[in-house]
């Protein structure tokens, strides 16, 4: 097989495993509370470069080493291009991928006391730990069936102004999700 065939099989399998990967991991996202979530796209940019940038040596690698073609601007400012933009529309994917990464490494324990706020007659049931509100059904859902995991009461069982503990665990990106 001639090089340009065998690069076009190559490529159309990697997109391939990779889109399919990109919604496997996605199934990730659900230990995880939205406003973690958010964070951590906030901050992804810093990996997207750091993947740019090796994706950016793979290429060269590749155009320069085995296709044998000879360092020019033109070449070079294309493969920069290409480096830095196909992590740019792959962000989703890649941010799924991250978060999966961070619930296989945990290195530590981190408990969130939460205080409980419940107005009846507006029907608004919150977690607040001092910083974020927690109000979404979702990710009221999410720390009750973990608290009910753990042997404790349900989130719904607690009444205003009480006090409860959650425990997250810390993935190496230091991003927290529940076990």
């Amino acid at each position: 097989m001639n090089k340009k065939v065998t690069f076009t099989i190559v490529n159309i399998v990697f997109w391939v495993i990779f889109i399919l990967l990109g919604f496997y991991f996605k199934s990730a996202k659900s230990k995880y509370l939205r406003t973690d979530i958010y964070a951590f796209k906030e901050d992804s940019w810093k990996f997207l470069i750091i993947i740019s940038l090796l994706l950016l040596l793979i290429i060269a690698f590749y155009f320069f080493y085995f296709l044998k073609k000879k360092i020019r601007i033109g070449n070079l400012l294309v493969i920069i291009l290409y480096a830095f933009m196909i992590p740019y529309f792959l962000k989703t994917y890649i941010d799924n991928f991250l978060l999966y990464i961070n619930t296989k490494f945990a290195h530590e324990v981190a408990v969130v006391e939460y205080n409980i706020i419940e107005n009846e007659k507006n029907k608004v049931y919150e977690l607040y730990d001092g910083k974020n509100f927690i109000d979404e059904k979702e990710d009221l859902n999410k720390i009750n069936n973990h608290i009910i995991n753990e042997k404790y009461n349900s989130v719904y069982k607690y009444k205003n102004k009480d006090v409860i503990k959650v425990e997250f665990t810390n993935g190496f990106l230091n991003v927290k999700y529940l076990e």
